[in-house]
């Protein structure tokens, strides 16, 4: 079974999925700005939502350089980090949903949007119970994570977002 910081780092990793929108939370200045508007094919939508999913999960990664280490050791660090990786896989997922939809893939693209928003949940859940010192919801949380994840990933490489569901 992964730990926390394990499976943190798995769910941020899909949130890869997306990353057009301001990066406020993220300090990053390269913004993608997808278009709401106009159809795409399933070829564009790929190509666009890897490139957020990649540089999402190089956001990811940022994130946990910060830390000394390379990686949140402390009860407040990684709380921290929770909190950060939670508003990143939300933003990331805004951009997605941002753009264009190929033509028949909304159910398919929806459901794993779905399950991308539950893991920014279950994130923010978790940071609460790392706050809290409240290591049965960790658990319980971390299980969960690494279900929707495994979900999660396997959604999107079945879909084609290959850069989105990569495992850590």
């Amino acid at each position: 079974m992964r730990t926390l910081t394990a499976a943190l780092l798995a769910a941020l990793l899909l949130a890869s999925v997306a990353c057009a929108s301001s990066s406020a939370s993220t300090g990053s200045s390269a913004v993608v700005t997808p278009t709401t508007t106009g159809v795409t094919t399933k070829a564009d939508y790929l190509v666009a939502g890897n490139a957020i999913c990649k540089r999402m999960t190089d956001e990811q990664s940022a994130i946990a350089r910060s830390y000394p280490g390379g990686k949140p050791t402390t009860p407040f660090q990684l709380t921290d980090a929770l909190n950060k990786s939670a508003d990143l896989v939300t933003s990331t997922l805004t951009q997605l949903r941002a753009l264009p939809q190929p033509t028949g893939d909304a159910a398919t693209l929806s459901a794993l949007y779905t399950d991308v928003a539950g893991l920014a949940g279950l994130l923010s859940q978790m940071a609460v119970a790392v706050a809290n010192e409240d290591s049965a919801a960790r658990s319980s949380l971390s299980t969960q994570g690494d279900t929707l994840q495994a979900k999660a990933n396997a959604e999107a490489n079945a879909y084609g977002l290959t850069e989105c569901g990569k495992s850590s």
